[in-house]
């Protein structure tokens, strides 16, 4: 069926071919099609070209004509999905297709394809088709829209953007789409004046099905859905003195925010590995965070603030559901029944029962290597710099010191391991000599624990449902890390449950 027409943009020249492909660039997603339509010298080649430099952020990319071979495939070193560069000009019969791989190249990445026509009926559903046309009254070109109302919404929304920043920056910037996370937000670099900020594009979305108690699983394990969390978390630290980045505009109703860029330093190096004395020093930055007291209400604007959430029970027991829902049917070899289920939940029961008596403080939740910025031009604390901390709440304290000894993206030597225990434990009594080492280290064994069994479901879940097979690499490092937890008396009988069926092998 031929899609509907969306709209028309006029294309007075080259630089306004180039300048569609960069936006169309910037838009596309993990499994898209855009069909290419018109004449010869229509503008088509400029047209997919500018679209495959800008996606892989390399202005000098040669980019042949797939002409002769009809498909050419680029796969790049970051993680964004493959693109396929298809010229169905020459193809004699739309069966080729199934030969050249169309449709799982579709469901692998993203399809720019020339001469859509000759593909007969093997077009998805929801492709967007540009029609390129040359205007004789303006000697430029036309770009006619075609494709699903869900493709309006899109291109509006990048209007929306250019709007948003036109308004906050000088005419000059550069858009640079950043590598994403197993959050569905997305982020942008944006230079402008050798000024480097960050776009963060997060219009909400809906809960999803109501699964308990009339509630969705964002709204009980407190996942956010709009930007005002981040907004209000932002101001909260930056009030208190830690390193969170200055927010230069922001836009409620479009969920837009222009933050301040941090930098580029790690407190990993290039090998994934930990660089010690970076580490130690954002593990005495926890310690501070839970020396201050924290309010539970913040501002995000005149007449708006956030409540930060609790951690509480059912926020707990539904992220390590998330064990049973999606890792257990992928790795379950001993067909667990209802009962083994049911002794599941007693123990997680148990279990986060006492972590409501641990100390309680600020966590930011996902505190480890990709979101601590090193900041080598700084001093003292303000070399850790803080961000996606949009989830924060208000919990065990020791859940963001097993944020960072249990990095799923790194390898955590248990010796470094027990060190930053120890420095974030000494921080602690230096500053209180009442802090009670032993019931910390029940609280992190626990916490552990329940962070690694949510994240080995998490990761299969981000594979099956969302399409993203990356973070399966990540699931040896967390079961060890789960072994690790294990050893502690409190989570002995969780250890058992676990040996009784198998489920920490790496399969």
């Amino acid at each position: 069926m031929k899609p509907s027409k969306l709209f028309s943009l006029a294309l007075p020249d080259e630089k306004a071919t180039i300048n569609l492909g960069k936006n169309l660039a910037i838009m596309a997603s993990k499994s898209d099609l855009f069909a290419l339509i018109g004449d010869l010298g229509t503008g088509k080649t400029t047209l997919a070209r500018s679209f495959i430099q800008h996606y892989f952020e390399k202005p000098d990319l040669e980019v042949p004509s797939p002409t002769f071979n009809l498909v050419l495939e680029y796969k790049e070193v970051m993680q964004r999905p493959p693109l396929f560069h298809y010229d169905l000009y020459r193809l004699s019969d739309p069966d080729e297709l199934y030969e050249l791989g169309f449709q799982e190249s579709i469901n692998e990445g993203i399809a720019l394809v020339e001469w859509p026509e000759n593909a007969g009926d093997m077009l998805p559903p929801n492709y967007l088709a540009i029609q390129l046309i040359y205007d004789e009254k303006s000697q430029g070109r036309i770009a006619n829209f075609y494709g699903a109302p869900s493709w309006q919404t899109r291109w509006q929304r990048q209007k929306n953007i250019e709007d948003f920043l036109v308004k906050n920056l000088p005419k000059n910037y550069q858009r640079h789409p950043m590598m994403g996370d197993a959050s569905l937000r997305n982020y942008e670099r944006i230079e402008s004046n050798n000024k480097t900020l960050i776009l963060m594009n997060d219009k909400g979305r809906e809960g999803g099905a109501v699964i308990a108690n009339g509630k969705t699983y964002p709204e009980i394990a407190h996942i956010t859905l709009t930007i005002e969390p981040f907004i209000g978390i932002c101001n909260l630290l930056r009030s208190k003195g830690f390193c969170a980045p200055e927010i230069i505009d922001f836009d409620l109703d479009d969920g837009l925010i222009l933050l301040e860029h941090l930098g580029n330093g790690k407190i990993i190096n290039d090998d994934n590995s930990p660089i010690n004395e970076r580490y130690q020093l954002a593990v005495e930055l926890l310690a501070q965070i839970h020396q201050e007291n924290w309010s539970n209400i913040t501002p995000v604007r005149s007449g708006i603030s956030h409540n930060i959430p609790p951690f509480d029970p059912a926020a707990m027991l539904i992220e390590v559901e998330l064990f049973l829902t999606w890792y257990l049917p992928r790795f379950n070899t001993a067909n667990i029944n209802q009962v083994d289920k049911d002794e599941f939940y007693q123990i997680w029961g148990r279990l986060i029962e006492k972590t409501q008596s641990f100390e309680q403080s600020l966590l930011l939740r996902d505190y480890h290597s990709p979101n601590i910025i090193w900041r080598d031009d700084q001093t003292g604390f303000d070399q850790i710099g803080l961000i996606d901390f949009q989830d924060a709440m208000i919990g065990p304290a020791s859940y963001d010191v097993v944020s960072i000894c249990n990095d799923a993206r790194i390898d955590m030597p248990y010796e470094l391991e027990q060190k930053l225990i120890a420095s974030y434990v000494a921080s602690r009594l230096k500053h209180d000599p009442t802090f009670n080492e032993k019931i910390f280290h029940e609280s992190y064994a626990i916490m552990a624990a329940h962070r690694a069994t949510k994240i080995l479901g998490g990761f299969v879940r981000s594979d099956e449902r969302d399409g993203k097979p990356a973070y399966l690499a990540y699931l040896p490092r967390m079961r060890d890390y789960l072994k690790r937890a294990l050893q502690h008396p409190a989570l002995g009988e969780f250890k058992t449950w676990l040996d009784k069926h198998n489920l920490l092998n790496d399969n």
